[in-house]
């Protein structure tokens, strides 16, 4: 991704969190997850951006044999 394009998807991302309440409930119409608050959807993807970026780190352990920072 470009670092235009990663700014501008920045912005629009911002735009969408700060246009809403932290408690309101939300649904999606492309999965019957039921209501879950936006506090809840941005500690969703929180949670899933560390254990994908935990995953990969196991990855780069296996391959250069290197662990952790010591």
């Amino acid at each position: 991704m470009t670092r235009k394009l990663a700014d501008h998807v920045a912005r629009r991302r911002d735009a969408a969190i700060a246009g809403h309440d932290l408690d309101a409930p939300g649904s999606t119409a492309l999965h019957s997850v039921g209501e879950a608050s936006l506090r809840w959807m941005l500690l969703h993807m929180l949670e899933e951006t560390a254990r994908h970026a935990g995953h990969l780190d196991l990855v780069r352990e296996m391959l250069d044999g290197e662990t952790g920072y010591y």
